[in-house]
């Protein structure tokens, strides 16, 4: 009969090396080396993978089978309250499970098929672009994915009429004129909406909006990078409600 009582002292050693490797990880990322981080990442799944498949062949019936614990005291405290924790996060981590797959296969279109291929396995039913980009924009159109072009200039306005489309993206809006530009360009494209971004904030929004041409505005002030990295959420959520208040106030 063959003997699988190593299998617990293999278990337990991959177990703890893919702890090592977490923390590893952890540190080398932090530290802003990702190179090594990414390593780090692959031998830890690779190790927790090997994990499982020792754990699922020593628990098989026939072989180890089922084991009972049998410490008592506060040994058996630890352990329970270790499997505990450990069962909770499998259930919860079965979800995150499921989400990074999305993301890595969504990552693996991008790399086959390109951008909107990627972006419908991720979930979106529409893209928005910097620029006009024809191979996109025919792209979009082959997978019935609604695409929203950047223009600048009459010229790429047209070529997004010719492509069928009426709705553009204004980019970048206060670099090029702003509001006068838009009054300008809507004047003979009357067909046409804008969807202005690049320099819209708090003091302009209004005027941007109160053109029947815009459709919508895009902008980041209330999520400025130094209120993130400062975890200002409470200002972040001021600014959030003054920009809908503004919204209403003009289109209500």
């Amino acid at each position: 009969m063959a003997d699988y009582s190593i299998f617990p002292k293999i278990d337990a050693a991959l177990n703890g090396l893919s702890a090592v490797l977490l923390v590893t990880g952890r540190v080398l990322i932090a530290r802003g080396q990702r190179s090594a981080h990414r390593a780090a990442m692959i031998a830890a799944f690779v190790t927790s993978s090997l994990f499982l498949v020792s754990y699922l062949y020593y628990h098989w019936p026939g072989h180890g089978g089922i084991v009972y614990f049998h410490g008592t005291g506060w040994i058996r405290l630890l352990y329970f309250t270790i499997l505990t924790t450990h069962t909770i996060l499998a259930i919860v981590n079965g979800s995150l499970t499921v989400a990074l797959v999305q993301a890595l296969l969504a990552g693996v279109m991008y790399a086959a098929l390109g951008v909107p291929a990627a972006v419908i396995w991720a979930g979106a039913t529409f893209i928005v672009a910097p620029g006009f980009n024809p191979a996109v924009v025919e792209r979009c159109r082959d997978l019935g994915l609604v695409v929203i072009p950047g223009v600048s200039t009459p010229t790429e306005i047209e070529m997004a009429l010719n492509a069928g489309i009426d709705v553009v993206k204004f980019f970048p809006s206060e670099a090029l004129g702003g509001v006068r530009m838009l009054r300008a360009l809507s004047a003979p494209y009357t067909k046409v909406r804008f969807i202005p971004t690049g320099g819209v904030n708090s003091e302009n929004v209004a005027g941007y909006l109160s053109l029947p041409c815009v459709l919508a505005v895009g902008g980041s002030w209330m999520v400025a990078p130094e209120l993130v990295r400062a975890k200002r959420f409470d200002e972040v959520t001021r600014l959030t409600e003054h920009a809908m208040n503004i919204v209403r106030s003009v289109r209500s």
